[in-house]
């Protein structure tokens, strides 16, 4: 699903890449470990059969292939073995992903641990966009998974938040299709000063960071959202908000 595209990302709702390196770490040697890890969710709209919207799980599976694809490593510094997984190996060879290293790699026992693993996933047949929004404010209902930001903008669909989410984008530099595959997120997510992931949006490089006025991570939170939302509200109703 991953490599023939068929794994998308909904931005009007779901946040960018926020997983630090120790969480990715830390699913993966869950995985390794046949511990149980939450559900996938995904939405296969009526329209568009065979295509599925990541609802619930974006960070998990994000975190599993870039581990495939050698962005990164386990704590002990072991990269994942790509000949033992003859579709990852076509692509590396194809020249689709330039993994890390590897030099220092998991035994073979470990890469099938890990391809073999089954990941429980449940996928909405024919869902509308209400019934894919209402699902996804219920999920993120509990716990502290979304900025209170990227929680006031999921799922809202007026031509105020589009001009909101239209004008971040600009501004960040990260301009991109409102519905894009999963491999391409790391083209519109944010790379934090003091913890690289090779995303390509560099918060230093961003007008609200280089201005003093958001930190990195409040960039990463879509706190520049609230800014833009903010400064057009003001303009539109003549106070400041």
């Amino acid at each position: 699903m991953y490599s023939n595209e068929r794994l998308f990302v909904n931005r009007r709702y779901q946040r960018k890449l926020v997983w630090t390196l120790e969480e990715k770490q830390k699913l993966v040697e869950s995985v390794l470990r046949k511990y149980p890890v939450p559900a996938i969710l995904l939405a296969e709209k009526d329209e568009d059969p065979g295509r599925y919207e990541i609802i619930d799980g974006l960070q998990r599976l994000n975190a599993l292939v870039s581990f495939i694809e050698g962005t990164f490593s386990l704590v002990d510094g072991r990269y994942f073995l790509i000949s033992a997984f003859p579709t990852a190996k076509v692509r590396w060879d194809a020249g689709d992903f330039s993994p890390l290293s590897q030099e220092q790699v998991i035994t073979t026992a470990e890469a099938t641990t890990l391809l073999d693993y089954t990941l429980a996933l449940s996928i909405m047949r024919k869902a509308s966009d209400d019934e894919v929004d209402d699902v996804f404010d219920r999920i993120n209902s509990y716990g502290h998974r979304l900025s209170e930001q990227e929680r006031r903008q999921s799922g809202i669909q007026n031509e105020f938040s589009d001009m909101v989410r239209e004008l971040a984008c600009k501004i960040r530099g990260d301009g991109s299709p409102s519905v894009m595959p999963l491999r391409m997120m790391p083209e519109i997510s944010i790379d934090l000063p003091m913890t690289k992931h090779g995303y390509d949006v560099k918060a230093d490089s961003v007008f609200w960071c280089q201005q003093g006025i958001l930190r990195a991570t409040d960039l990463r939170d879509s706190m520049d959202e609230q800014c833009v939302a903010d400064i057009a509200g003001s303009i539109i109703s003549g106070t400041v908000l």
